[in-house]
């Protein structure tokens, strides 16, 4: 009908909305980036690190000392010391402590309360180490609870963007019972219980919290207060609904964060300071010839060997290098072989291993041994052993399996086999397996599970006294274990064990190549620890222009070819943590060549790799087009593709999101991934059981299909819908918030688009969600519901044949804001369709509450569109228009309309409206306040009602004229 597409025409201002809708769909389909990728971080735990008070001179007494101190008068006044070594280690020098209520903390608190059952961590970690001795909080009195807990944690590695945290230590359950004080917020302080010299009423444990650890807490029946702290270096906090890590089995879980710029005033640390005691390197561990070095967080250490010396630094590991090779002894000695052996055979499958420990190590090249003419076996072993005493063995290196065959020999007799071994350095003809290192005080071993070898007699003199044997494989795959041996064969000499005859050739192995290759172990762990700290850096907004300004993006660059895979993919990290924060960072990165490197490296890295570049390259293209764009011209569309078909979904769930970035700016950019075949695979990752990867396809999905029906096309052309469909009741809420975006998209753009989405059968099932507890799920799906009514009536009629216009009325009474508007819109559009359709609305009791919505809300656009859904619900007929009037809602259009502080398409809506409602009111009770309040404009409209209905109504003139409408009309013609 005209009139539709005339109203049709007056709703482009209402459809721009839509727009807004369409982009509120976007922020929910970021919202699943808590799963993927580490985002900000924040804090909700503030700590206050005690200082220690140097000890004046006078003499000791009760409170010189902390509790874990001990006091000795000195010439030069008290001095304090640790009473044990133990109390040392963690306690540290014995200096008392001093709690402080300073920093962070917020007195009184203000804001809401935090959520029952759920762990927070501080997204801060600690700087110091130190002892956690006191925790404070702020609760009201419904805080009852005998389960309090409080902890430390750590970052499951690798560093990654999975926020992943496990419990270390904790300070075990808490009882706090405030039901019987006031209703504030109130601080609570909790000293915890050492193992003596306990404070009064302590509770718990105190526990050791280390640097680079989290402090987090758990309560399953107290609300902790929380602050605004505006723009502080606290972005976010980490939790986990319905999940408790202070069980008897902590493991890793993965925490989200969306608690922005609050602080939870329940972590106030009291810590004693690192001293003097708390030195991990006293008593020295390293060996005499070493230097010891304590690490930052006072619980490590590293050992060096001194100059001229060489070695690992450990105890016995620091050697002066020496260049002597070992002279070999000469056949036929108490270590030499036997010339003609005799005696019984050994055991197959057996380990065995010489008694006697190496002199002096070396490289093992050569092996030989005696074997009978049936040996054939493709697994013999040779291999250096160490001992822990009591016949305990552990394998530390091998030849690996080595292969004789002796069967074609027509010779039965024992015979002389010799077998080189393959070096790094050089590779002897025939040579097997790998030579390998045998040190002073090893012992040499051997297995072979086919060859039956000679041993013979010696004297009782012999240092043999007896042979090591298991009826085991101890070269066998998988890591090597240490097993008990049983001790036999007295007086006798295995042929192959005797490592300083002349069988076995011993090289002696130059300790300065060690000492060679600890300068690159440095400068690796160097390198790792330089991009594991930029990446924790970069996770806190305060250090990002530090960061920069320092060049750290040239710094990065070279390490994502680095050779070490862990450095390449921190590294990555660390500038996708860049590039997220700003379109400035990400425009760096286009500039520093970067990406093509990351897209370069995305075809044959391993997983973790491909996860961190994938997640550089949706840092940088979601800031803007162009830097989008960007990501295009380096190649990447294709490397992430690629991605889409790994098996590991997590690789998956990156690249899907990094193309979802790419999409979503505009319909070119989508097309580009349209042609790169990706709609398929996004399609098929619907189909992976990973909720994660459901979720982040889904919004892909959605991200592309917005842009133009032939788009959208492209999608339900790959199968998506079905799909889709099918997980509309799926339990998980942000799943659904994506599958209800994607449809609601596709729906959007055309009569068939929207006839192919009703025809998945998702209603009336659908209408349940309008219900959700999750206001984006109820949103995305009023959206849909609307995207669908508005292009035909007869879709508008199949949904309200489905009891779709009942479930929005209620939809729409239960809402507020952003979240009604696609409600008021869609009871809209319906009534425009036809008269009938517009009288469902009516019976279902759409007016009332689009009228309370024309009371409740304050944003004009709200207005804007209910002014809109009550004139095209008044338009059609007398008695529609009267529905609509004796709803009261006319004084209340007149009202915005009038207004000057109004927007004017809400003017000119509330106009429109008011204009279709009057033409066909003819119900004058209604309208006779108007004819006191309108403007010109709209009185004409009025009084042009009461022409049509005066003439024919003896009753309405005299009512007219009782009521004072008379002599109003005459004082508007005296004007």
């Amino acid at each position: 009908p005209i009139g539709l597409q005339t109203t049709a025409g007056d709703l482009q201002t209402t459809a721009g909305d839509l727009q807004t809708t369409a982009g509120d769909l976007q922020t929910t389909a970021g919202e699943v980036d808590n799963t993927v990728t580490i985002t900000s971080e924040m804090t909700i735990i503030t700590t206050s690190i005690t200082t220690a008070i140097t000890a004046t001179v006078m003499p000791c007494t009760s409170t010189t000392c902390s509790i874990r101190g001990k006091c000795t008068d000195t010439s030069s006044g008290p001095l304090c010391s640790c009473t044990s070594s133990l109390y040392g280690s963690l306690y540290g020098s014995g200096q008392r402590e001093i709690f402080t209520t300073s920093g962070d903390m917020i007195d009184p608190p203000t804001g809401t309360d935090t959520t029952l059952g759920a762990p927070y961590i501080d997204a801060v970690s600690i700087t110091a180490r130190g002892l956690v001795t006191m925790v404070s909080f702020y609760a009201n009195n419904g805080c009852v609870d005998s389960g309090i807990q409080f902890g430390a944690f750590s970052t499951t590695p690798p560093l990654s963007s999975s926020n992943t945290f496990q419990l270390v230590t904790q300070s075990g359950p808490i009882s706090v019972d405030r039901s019987s004080y006031s209703t504030t917020m109130q601080r609570v302080d909790i000293s915890l219980c050492l193992s003596s010299n306990n404070p009064v009423g302590c509770q718990g444990n105190a526990f050791v919290i280390g640097q680079g650890q989290y402090f987090g807490s758990y309560s399953s029946s107290c609300r902790f207060a929380y602050s605004p702290v505006g723009s502080s270096g606290y972005p976010t906090t980490y939790y986990k609904y319905t999940y408790n890590p202070f069980t008897s089995n902590p493991s890793s879980a993965v925490y989200v964060h969306d608690f922005n710029n609050v602080v939870l005033q329940q972590i106030t640390i009291a810590q004693l300071t690192t001293a003097n005691c708390d030195n991990p390197c006293q008593p020295n561990p390293c060996d005499t010839n070493a230097l010891c070095t304590s690490g930052a967080s006072g619980t490590t250490y590293s050992c060096a060997c001194t100059s001229g010396y060489i070695g690992s630094g450990t105890i016995g590991d620091c050697i002066k290098p020496t260049t002597s090779t070992i002279i070999p002894c000469p056949s036929n000695t108490p270590f030499g072989y036997v010339a003609t052996p005799n005696g019984q055979p050994a055991s197959i499958g057996v380990t065995y291993i010489d008694a006697v420990a190496v002199n002096t190590g070396g490289l093992v090249t050569q092996v030989s041994f005696y074997a009978a003419q049936t040996c054939n076996d493709n697994n013999i072993y040779f291999g250096t052993f160490s001992s822990s005493g009591s016949n305990q063995f552990q394998l530390i290196e091998q030849s690996g399996a080595l292969t004789y065959d002796r069967t074609s020999d027509t010779d039965t007799s024992m015979k002389l086999v010799t077998i080189l071994l393959c070096t790094s350095a050089s590779t002897p003809s025939g040579c097997q397996g790998n030579a390998f290192l045998i040190s002073g005080g090893q012992y040499f071993g051997s297995y072979s599970s086919q060859c039956i070898w000679g041993y013979a007699p010696v004297s009782s003199s012999s240092v043999y006294a007896y042979t090591y044997y298991q009826q085991s494989n101890a070269f066998s795959s998988g890591a090597p274990t240490t097993g008990a041996y049983s001790n036999g064969y007295a007086n006798i000499v295995l042929q192959y064990i005797n490592i300083q005859s002349t069988i076995v050739v011993l090289s002696t192995v130059i300790m300065s190549q060690r000492h060679t290759l600890q300068v690159f172990e440095q400068y690796q762990k160097a390198r790792l620890t330089f991009v594991q700290s930029v990446a924790d850096l970069a996770t806190r907004p305060q250090n990002i222009e530090t960061l920069q300004n320092a060049g750290v993006m040239a710094l990065l660059r070279p390490l994502l070819l680095d050779v070490v895979p862990s450095v390449q993919q921190t590294a990555a990290l660390a500038l996708g943590r860049l590039a997220n924060y700003s379109d400035h960072l990400a425009e760096s990165v286009v500039r520093g060549d970067i990406l093509p490197q990351l897209v370069y490296s995305l075809a044959d890295q391993n997983r973790f790799y491909k996860k961190a570049a994938a997640f550089v390259l949706r840092a940088v293209a979601k800031h803007s087009p162009q830097l989008a764009q960007s990501v295009i011209d380096c190649g990447a569309l294709d490397a992430l593709v690629l991605c889409l078909e790994e098996f590991d979904p997590s690789v998956k769930e990156a690249a899907t999101w990094a193309l979802g970035y790419i999409a979503r700016h505009n319909a070119e950019l989508a097309q580009h991934v349209v042609d790169a075949g990706g709609v398929p695979l996004l399609v098929l990752c619907l189909q992976e059981p990973e909720i994660a990867l459901k979720r982040v396809a889904a919004s892909a999905l959605s991200d592309i299909a917005k842009h133009s029906p032939e788009l959208a096309q492209t999608v339900v052309d790959a199968g998506a819908i079905a799909h889709l469909a099918q997980m509309i009741l799926n339990p998980d809420a942000q799943l659904k918030r994506q599958i209800f975006s994607a449809l609601s998209q596709i729906a959007k753009h055309s009569v068939d688009l929207a006839e192919m989405v009703v025809e998945a059968e998702i209603f009336p099932a659908a209408f349940a969600c309008l219900n959700d507890t999750d206001e984006y799920v109820k949103k995305n799906c009023a959206t849909l519901i609307r995207e669908i009514v508005k292009h035909t009536p007869e879709l508008a009629q199949m949904i309200v044949n489905a009891g779709g216009v009942a479930a929005v009325v209620d939809y729409v009474s239960s809402t507020r804001g952003n979240v009604r508007l696609p409600g008021v819109m869609m009871l809209g559009y319906t009534a425009a369709h036809t008269e009938s359709l517009a009288m469902a609305v009516i019976v279902s009791k759409g007016i009332n509450q689009l009228s309370i919505a024309l009371n409740e809300e304050t944003e004009d656009h709200i207005l804007a569109a209910t002014a809109w859904a009550l004139g095209q619900i008044g338009r059609h007929t007398p008695e529609h228009a009267k529905a609509v009037a004796v709803a009261n809602v006319l004084p209340r259009l007149l009202h915005l309309y009038m207004r000057t502080d109004m927007s004017e398409d809400l003017q000119t809506k509330a106009k429109k409206a008011l204009k279709n409602i009057l033409q066909k009111c003819v119900y004058l009770p209604v309208l006779e306040p108007l004819l006191h309040e309108a403007s010109p404009n709209i009185l004409k409209h009025v009084v042009a009602q009461f022409s049509k209905v005066l003439p024919h109504d003896p009753k309405a003139r005299r009512l007219f004229v009782t009521s004072g409408g008379l002599k109003k009309i005459q004082e508007i013609k005296a004007e």
